[in-house]
C-alpha cells in the first residue's frame, strides 16, 4: 500500500517548497524541487507554479507553455513572468515566441489612446 500524496494545503509541504525556493544555489534548488509530487494532474501542477510553489522547469513542456500563455493573458510582462517562474527572460521570450505571442508592454510604458 502506498502512502497518500501530500496535499497542497499541508503546511509541511508549503514549508518544504518555500525552503527549496529560497536556496540560491541552482543545483541545490533542483535537488529540492524534484520533490514535486508526480501524481498531480497537469492542471494542478500549473496552479502550483502560478502560486509560486514550483518553478517552470518542473513542469512538462506543454504545461510550461500553458503556464506562460496564462500569465501572458493576465498581462504579465516577460520580466515578471521570468522572476515568478524562476526562468530567464530569454527563456520566457522564447516560449512566448513559439506560442506566437508578442511581449506585453509594461503599463508605465503603454501609450494611452
Amino acid at each position: 500500500m502506498t502512502a497518500p500524496a501530500p496535499q497542497l494545503g499541508d503546511p509541511a509541504v508549503r514549508r518544504r517548497y518555500a525552503r527549496a525556493l529560497q536556496r540560491s544555489d541552482r543545483r541545490v534548488q533542483r535537488r529540492y524541487l524534484t520533490l514535486a509530487p508526480r501524481d498531480y494532474s497537469e492542471e494542478h501542477l500549473i496552479h502550483m507554479a502560478m502560486d509560486g510553489l514550483l518553478v517552470a522547469e518542473e513542469l512538462p513542456t506543454k504545461a510550461r507553455e500553458r503556464l506562460f500563455a496564462e500569465l501572458h493573458t493576465l498581462g504579465w510582462t516577460d520580466r515578471q513572468m521570468a522572476e515568478h517562474t524562476r526562468t530567464t527572460e530569454y527563456t520566457t521570450a522564447r516560449i512566448l515566441r513559439r506560442l506566437g505571442r508578442d511581449p506585453n508592454v509594461p503599463r508605465d510604458q503603454a501609450v494611452s489612446a
